[in-house]
C-alpha cells in the first residue's frame, strides 16, 4: 500500500469517528485470545461518565417504574405469576450471577501474535506487501521514501535486500506491491517523480530496474496487481492524490495497466464512459472468468460510497456504484471477498451479518483480505489506533476470530511458523503450533494489548 494510501486511511478513520455518532469508540468490544485458549475473551470499553449516567438510568426506571403501576392499579387482583409478598417480611435473595473474569486495566493480556525483535532497527521501515516464493519470505516498502526490501528464511530473522541502481546511491521511491512471474518475483511502485516503475528479482534479495519504454512520465500510485488479463493486470491511479488547481489532471483518475510477461508494460488507454472523470482503484482479483477492481468515485477512501468494476479480459470494463465502503477484495474458494460480502461474479453481492460495527453488514471498511494457503485472512483496521482484529474463513463466507494484532498490518502471506503479517510497526508472526514460540526465545516477544 502506498504511502499516501495509508495517509487517506488515516483520514478516513478520523472522518468515521465523527459521522458515526451512533458508535462510541469507548464502547468497542476488543477480542483477544491468549496462547493456549480455545475461546475468546471479550472486553467492553466503556467511559466511567457513560457508565454513571446509565446506571443512574436504570435506578429511576428500577423505582419510576412500579410507582407508576401503583398509581395506575385499578383495585384488580395482582396476577398470578406475581410472587407474593412473604409473611416474615424477609424476601429471598436471588442466586449471585456468575460474572466473567476481566484482567485489570493496568495488565497486558497477550494475544497468539509475536512481535519480531528488531534492536537494529532493520524492519523500522514502511512495507506495504510481503510474498512467500521459493521457501524464504520475501516484503517490499520504502525507507524513508526509498524503494526497500527485506528477505528471510524463518520469518524471524531478516536482512536487507540489495537494490541495484545505475550510480550505486539509493533509489528515492517505494516498491508497492510485488507477485511472482517472469524468472522470479516483480514488484511494481513508483520512482521518486511518482512515475511508474518495475523492479524484478530472481531471489529476493536482488532487485534491478527495468526501463518502461510505453509508460508516460506521469504521477500514479500503484495499488495492486493480480495475474489476470493478458497476463498481469495492475490497477491504481494517476494524478496527484489531493488535487490541485494547477495540476494536470487536477483530480486523480482510475488507472490501469497491463502486461504480458510482468516486464513491460503499457496503460489501459483511459475512457471516461468505462472509468469516470475522476476516481481511483484499490484493488483487484480474478476467478470465474471474471476480473473485479473495486476504488472510490473520488480516488480517496472517504465517504460511503465505492466503484466496483468488471471485465473478463482486463481491457473493457462495466462500472457501477454501491452505498458501501470497501477497500480490499480478494478470490477465494470461488468467490469474490470484500468488507461488506461475497459475490461469484462481482456483480451480485451477498452481505456479510455485522462482524465488527453494529448494524453493518460485515468487516470495516478499510479491511484488507489475503488468501493464504487454504485460508482467507480479513485484517480489521479501525480507526483511532486501536488494534486490529483478524479473522480466518475456510470457504469466503463464514469467519472465525483468530485474536488481535497491533496496528498498522498492510499484508500477510504465509511462511515462517504459519504466517507473517508486515506494515509499519515491522513484522508480527502466527504460529501455526503455539508451542513452537518456545523456541525462538528472546528473538520474539508476545504482542500485548492494552485494555485501559
Amino acid at each position: 500500500m502506498t504511502a499516501d494510501l495509508k495517509n487517506q486511511l488515516r483520514q478516513f478513520g478520523e472522518w468515521h469517528d465523527e459521522r458515526q455518532d451512533k458508535i462510541d469508540a469507548a464502547r468497542v468490544v476488543e477480542v483477544v485470545r491468549p496462547v493456549g485458549l480455545t475461546t475468546p475473551a471479550t472486553r467492553t470499553r466503556r467511559r466511567p461518565g457513560l457508565v454513571l449516567g446509565v446506571a443512574a438510568l436504570v435506578a429511576i426506571l428500577m423505582i419510576g417504574i412500579p410507582l407508576l403501576l401503583d398509581f395506575g392499579d385499578s383495585g384488580e387482583s395482582e396476577p398470578a405469576d406475581q410472587v407474593p409478598f412473604p409473611d416474615d417480611g424477609v424476601l429471598p435473595v436471588p442466586p449471585e450471577e456468575a460474572v466473567d473474569e476481566v484482567a485489570p486495566s493496568s495488565e497486558q493480556v497477550p494475544t497468539p501474535w509475536y512481535r519480531v525483535v528488531d534492536d537494529e532497527g532493520l524492519l523500522d521501515v514502511e512495507l506495504n506487501d510481503v510474498i512467500e516464493f521459493d521457501g524464504r519470505l520475501v516484503a517490499v516498502g520504502n525507507a524513508v521514501r526509498f524503494t526497500a526490501a527485506r528477505v528471510s528464511e524463518d520469518g524471524v530473522t531478516w536482512s536487507r535486500a540489495v537494490i541495484e541502481t545505475p550510480n550505486g546511491n539509493p533509489d528515492p521511491g517505494e516498491l508497492s506491491v510485488v507477485v511472482e512471474g517472469g524468472s522470479g518475483l516483480i514488484a511494481l511502485g513508483s520512482n521518486g517523480l511518482d512515475v511508474f516503475e518495475v523492479w524484478t528479482s530472481a531471489d529476493g534479495a536482488t532487485w534491478s530496474a527495468l526501463p518502461q519504454e510505453a509508460i508516460p512520465d506521469e504521477p500514479v500510485a500503484v495499488t495492486d496487481v493480480v495475474a489476470a488479463g493478458p497476463g498481469f493486470l495492475a490497477v491504481g491511479r494517476q494524478g496527484f492524490e489531493q488535487g490541485c488547481a494547477q495540476c494536470d489532471p487536477p483530480t486523480t483518475v482510475p488507472a490501469l495497466w497491463t502486461s504480458a510477461d510482468g516486464l513491460q508494460w503499457e496503460r489501459v488507454p483511459h475512457d471516461p464512459s468505462m472509468f469516470g472523470d475522476e476516481g481511483g482503484l484499490f484493488s483487484v482479483a480474478a476467478g470465474n472468468g471474471h476480473i473485479v477492481a473495486i476504488g472510490s468515485p473520488t480516488g480517496r477512501l472517504d465517504g460511503d460510497v465505492s466503484v466496483v468494476w468488471t471485465s473478463t479480459d482486463g481491457l473493457t470494463w462495466s462500472r457501477s456504484t454501491v452505498q458501501d465502503q470497501r477497500f480490499d477484495i480478494a478470490f477465494f474458494e470461488g468467490v469474490f471477498v470484500t468488507s461488506f460480502g461475497w459475490s461469484v461474479d462481482g456483480s451480485t453481492w451477498t452481505p456479510y451479518e455485522p462482524l465488527f460495527v453494529p448494524g453493518r453488514p460485515g468487516f470495516t471498511g478499510n479491511t484488507i483480505f489475503e488468501v493464504v494457503g487454504d485460508r482467507l485472512i480479513a485484517v480489521q483496521r479501525p480507526a483511532m489506533g486501536f488494534p486490529a482484529t483478524v479473522h480466518v474463513s475456510t470457504d469466503g463466507r463464514s469467519w472465525t476470530d483468530m485474536g488481535a494484532v497491533a496496528p498498522g498490518v498492510e499484508a500477510v502471506s504465509g511462511g515462517g511458523p504459519g504466517m507473517v503479517a508486515v506494515g509499519d510497526g515491522g513484522v508480527v508472526l502466527w504460529f501455526d503450533e503455539p508451542a513452537d514460540a518456545a523456541d525462538y526465545g528472546e528473538l520474539i516477544e508476545l504482542e500485548a494489548l492494552p485494555l485501559e
